[in-house]
């Protein structure tokens, strides 16, 4: 019998027309890609979606935080209401502008969604002081590491993530939006 490089037995070679060919049975790169959006969409199997699958399918992540007054919440206990998420820098005065933007959102009439913004700097300090300084009443959260705006994508400050009422990424915002545009009046 032929051996191979490493010394084991050979495979019989195939034509390399017959290579790219699945085997018969086997599921196909669309077939696979449907059941995992259908996975999605009923909600079985979402702990072993990549973060990019994740993203692709809307499906917002199941995050915990502490935020400066000590409170403790998990993201999954919001299903049934729209959140906000904020991803900002106390260097940014984009950053300072949509904070300002979503305290007027957060006051405002109407039901509005939980707001909190994820400080990704390394001074706590700046995160009282912005908080003082802008009158702030939402939850804020040190996120000094910046390990949950990495699981959501943010490569710019400030980003602003509306998740939906069933759990899903609805809208992700780079920059500060306009006034008129709030959640409320889509």
């Amino acid at each position: 019998m032929p051996r191979n490089a490493v010394g084991g037995p050979s495979q019989p070679r195939q034509p390399i027309h017959t290579l790219a060919r699945r085997r018969k049975g086997e599921p196909g790169r669309r077939q696979r890609r449907l059941e995992l959006r259908l996975r999605a969409l009923l909600g079985f199997g979402q702990d072993h979606l990549t973060a990019r699958q994740r993203m692709d399918f809307g499906i917002a992540f199941d995050i915990s935080f502490k935020t400066d007054a000590g409170e403790e919440y998990v993201l999954h206990r919001f299903v049934g209401r729209e959140v906000l998420l904020n991803f900002w820098q106390s260097w940014s005065a984009p950053c300072l502008a949509e904070l300002s933007r979503l305290q007027r959102l957060h006051e405002g009439r109407g039901k509005a969604p939980f707001i909190v913004a994820f400080h990704g700097g390394n001074n706590r300090d700046a995160l009282k002081e912005i908080r003082k300084r802008l009158g702030l009443t939402f939850p804020l959260v040190q996120d000094s590491q910046q390990q949950i705006a990495q699981q959501f994508g943010v490569r710019s400050w400030p980003t602003t993530v509306l998740i939906g009422v069933d759990g899903r990424t609805e809208q992700i915002q780079f920059g500060v939006a306009h006034e008129h545009a709030t959640p409320s009046s889509r």
